[in-house]
């Protein structure tokens, strides 16, 4: 595991770990990381491609999730390069929204928890969305990261 300087702020220091750029990067921060998972913060203002009608839908959480999953993956090493890690959201379930939008500078953490690895890139996390005021989402995803060329074949070995 990678050892990043924590708490760790702002949208420039976060562009190592991921992928997006300029206003698809959403997560402004990295406040703890653990052997299972991490906690982000965001803040959902009007620069976001997803702001309309003075909110942030509140489907965006499970991409508040994704890039959560970025920085983990990226801080754990399964990816196996220094950049960020590519990689691709294959299923949502379970999951659960308490609130159609977002606030305008709304402030939000995002807690991560991978459940499972199961074989050449697939991982199994669960995420959720809060504030101060409870749970705004909650669900699971399965991600594929595609950084690492030869997990990519060993796939398409194992599928035949």
């Amino acid at each position: 595991m990678k050892s990043l300087g924590l708490p760790l702020m702002g949208k420039e220091n976060l562009s190592p770990f991921i992928p997006h750029r300029g206003n698809m990067l959403l997560i402004d921060g990295i406040i703890s990381v653990g052997d299972s998972g991490l906690t982000a913060h965001a803040t959902l203002d009007d620069s976001s491609p997803f702001f309309s009608d003075g909110g942030t839908p509140g489907y965006v959480s499970f991409e508040l999730i994704a890039q959560a999953v970025s920085v983990y993956s990226h801080v754990m090493e399964y990816a196996g390069n220094d950049g960020p890690s590519i990689g691709f959201i294959l299923r949502v379930t379970d999951f659960i929204i308490s609130r159609p939008f977002l606030n305008k500078d709304e402030c939000v953490m995002i807690e991560i928890e991978q459940e499972t690895d199961l074989f050449n890139g697939l991982f199994s996390f669960k995420g959720k969305v809060f504030n101060d005021a409870g749970i705004i989402a909650q669900g699971r995803l399965l991600v594929m990261s595609v950084d690492d060329v030869n997990r990519v074949l060993k796939l398409e070995e194992y599928n035949g």
